[in-house]
């Protein structure tokens, strides 16, 4: 426990430097990032390479480790954090969302009670298993020769 509280300070710190760094003045970090980005990312993809960037970059820069997993869920703090503190319609909406339906896939159990249970799967195509009779191309070439048929 005693090092735990030891840690997370120190973490605070860098990640706070981090995040203070003048990134947009650094031409090093601003020819990678390019570089990586390459041609027009979705946004929460350009989103997350932007910040493994930066945090590789740092530690390098500054030979610092920097675990990417602690800062993400320290960034995502500081961010629900600032949310909380002032409440906005988007917060509200983003509750509506969640009512209604989730984005994620179906489990795989529940995957295997559609099959099972001959129900359709969502998302998936229905191929009928039937064999179109009649239209099938005739052969025209003749079977090649065997080598020793000569």
């Amino acid at each position: 426990m005693a090092i735990e509280s030891t840690q997370k300070p120190a973490n605070k710190d860098l990640f706070q430097a981090l995040e203070s760094y003048p990134w947009d003045s650094d031409q090093e970090y601003q020819h990678g990032l390019q570089a990586i980005l390459g041609s027009d990312p979705d946004q929460e993809q350009a989103k997350h390479l932007i910040m493994r960037a930066k945090c590789f970059y740092y530690a390098r820069k500054f030979k610092t480790p920097l675990d990417f997993s602690e800062y993400q869920k320290w960034h995502s703090e500081q961010t629900l954090g600032v949310q909380n503190d002032t409440p906005d319609v988007s917060m509200q909406s983003q509750s509506n969302v969640t009512d209604e339906q989730p984005p994620y896939p179906m489990t795989f159990n529940e995957i295997v009670e559609l099959i099972t249970s001959g129900k359709p799967v969502p998302g998936i195509k229905e191929i009928p298993n039937t064999v179109l009779e009649g239209q099938a191309s005739e052969s025209r070439i003749s079977n090649r020769k065997k080598p020793w048929e000569g």
